[in-house]
């Protein structure tokens, strides 16, 4: 993994061995799961609610992806 900052942002760089889009849908996926799995006893009952919702609605469709690689 690497990070590469620049003046206006960042950039984090994986190395997949696999096909990066599916290797990055399927992560973001994950993460998504794995906020969404939280003990809801251990944190209020709407805590990640509404940002989870927010970074689904924010992925890209499998074909969208793949436009938007080099």
């Amino acid at each position: 993994m690497a990070v590469k900052f620049e003046k206006e942002g960042y950039t984090i760089s994986i190395q997949t061995n696999s096909n990066p889009v599916e290797d990055w849908m399927n992560t973001y996926d994950d993460l998504l799961s794995l906020l969404a799995s939280v003990d809801q006893n251990m944190a209020s009952p709407n805590k990640y609610y509404h940002a989870i919702v927010l970074i689904r609605s924010m992925m890209p469709d499998f074909d969208t992806t793949i436009k938007m690689t080099d």
